[in-house]
Order: C-alpha cells, then sequence, then structure tokens
C-alpha cells in the first residue's frame, strides 16, 4: 500500500468511527436496560473491528497517518 492509499484508508476508517459515534450516542436513549446494553456490546465490538483490521495496520506501516498522535506546529 502506498501513502496516498494509506491516507484515503484511515479517512474512510474514520468517517465510519464517526457514525459508530453518533450511534453509541443513540444508545444512550434506549430505555430497555438490557438492550441498550446488548447494542452498546455489539457496537464495542464493530468499533475494534474497524481498528485492529483497518487503522492500526496502517499506522504501522505509515506512523505519521495515527490520528491520535499531536501534529507538530512549525
Amino acid at each position: 500500500m502506498n501513502f496516498q492509499e494509506a491516507k484515503e484508508l484511515i479517512g474512510s476508517a474514520q468517517n465510519i468511527n464517526d457514525h459508530l459515534n453518533n450511534m453509541a450516542d443513540m444508545i444512550n436513549s434506549i430505555q430497555d436496560y438490557e438492550l441498550q446494553k446488548n447494542i452498546k456490546l455489539e457496537l464495542g465490538q464493530v468499533m475494534g473491528k474497524v481498528y485492529l483490521g483497518f487503522i492500526h495496520p496502517v499506522i504501522v506501516q505509515f506512523p505519521e497517518l495515527d490520528p491520535d498522535t499531536p501534529v507538530e506546529n512549525s
């Protein structure tokens, strides 16, 4: 994978995470505690798969694309 492909993959994974975070916010309004808990567990597994399957392998190869790394000011 080249740098541009890696950058696009990270961007796509971040877009997915944005949607998953929106879902997490919606889940908090579910009144049925057991249902809310079960959905949160499933959502957590999906979030983990996005990180382990897409983001982590890219940042291993291109650490400068790590979204959690602070950007240095020039």
